[in-house]
């Protein structure tokens, strides 16, 4: 079995160590930033495609790792997955590209709901189908906790030097350095898509109930239940600020009021607001995940843009099989 260093310690760096742990592989992860100081930490972490590309690939990924987080929700309830309804408002009744293969997909008009059909905003058409939904707050110890050694917390200067690195050079490194890709490679494809979302008490909310509408790619809305509070967003705007590794940029208090506004359109009105995060999703224009043309002994597994806990098994899958087959 191969020798493997994962570099980048957020859920896609995690859900590729784990999954090659479980295939016989040795591997170590080696992470410049880890815990709430990353952008997995704050994210909303429902399953469901969103900014990545391209889609038949990301559609594939989506279906595995739906499969996987399914089967995780019922097996360890401390990893913090769970399995909710979700309705996504749609003023189209064509299957949408992430539905062809879901199998509890059905389609209900605004029209035959009623009254019921108040609160959402204007929709003509909402998607019904079952989704696991993640809290990163348990679920990335929870993938660490799995691991046969801890994290080694080391910024790399370039993928060279983890393939160097000390007690044994690995026979593969895996790069799932997300946004800090654009500095280790060079990369400008990748860029920083800000993202801000309210976290509130769970009271009022339905607990076992999402609702999502990103019909304005401008004014995305989203509700996502945790067990122990409901988060409320958001937004997808291009970042012009710095970036640093273990640094959140910070929150847009007007940009809460947008939130907040928005939301009771759709009939959201928390009670208490708990906390207000931001983070940066590493968009690029095709998810990255493939070997490295000029050192075969580097494999990619970035930009996952706002989709990383929706396609990170599949991801993970994929590289394990391009190791175990040479590819």
């Amino acid at each position: 079995m191969a020798e493997i260093v994962v570099v980048g310690a957020g859920v896609i760096g995690l859900t590729t160590a784990l999954t090659l742990e479980e295939r016989g592989h040795s591997v170590r992860v080696v992470g410049a930033a880890t815990g709430a100081a990353i952008t997995s930490s704050v994210a909303g972490a429902i399953w469901f495609p969103f900014w990545a590309e391209p889609r038949e690939r990301v559609s594939r990924w989506a279906g595995v790792s739906r499969r996987w987080l399914t089967d995780v929700a019922g097996a360890e309830s401390r990893a913090g997955v769970d399995v909710l309804r979700m309705l996504e408002l749609d003023d189209q009744n064509q299957t949408p590209w992430w539905g062809e293969e879901l199998e509890d997909l059905s389609l209900i008009a605004a029209a035959d709901v009623g009254e019921g059909a108040r609160d959402w905003n204007g929709a003509r058409y909402g998607w019904r189908f079952t989704a696991p939904r993640v809290d990163p707050r348990h679920h990335l110890p929870w993938l660490e906790s799995r691991l046969a050694r801890p994290i080694e917390r080391k910024r790399v200067a370039s993928l060279g030097e983890a393939l160097a690195i000390e007690h044994g050079p690995p026979s593969v490194v895996v790069n799932c350095t997300g946004l800090g890709s654009r500095s280790l490679l060079r990369d400008g494809e990748i860029r920083p898509l800000f993202g801000q979302v309210v976290v509130a008490t769970p009271d009022g909310f339905d607990s076992g109930l999402a609702m999502a509408d990103e019909r304005d790619p401008k004014a995305v809305f989203y509700v996502i239940p945790r067990r122990d509070e409901v988060i409320i967003g958001g937004c997808t705007a291009e970042w012009t600020g710095t970036i640093a590794d273990g640094v959140l940029p910070e929150a847009d208090p007007a940009l809460t009021e947008v939130i907040l506004a928005r939301a009771a359109r759709y009939g959201v009105v928390p009670r208490r607001i708990l906390r207000v995060v931001a983070g940066l999703r590493p968009y690029r224009s095709t998810v990255r995940v493939e070997r490295d043309a000029a050192d075969p002994r580097i494999i990619h597994n970035y930009g996952h843009g706002g989709s990383g806990y929706t396609i990170a098994r599949g991801c993970a899958e994929e590289v394990a099989g391009m190791i175990e087959r040479g590819a």
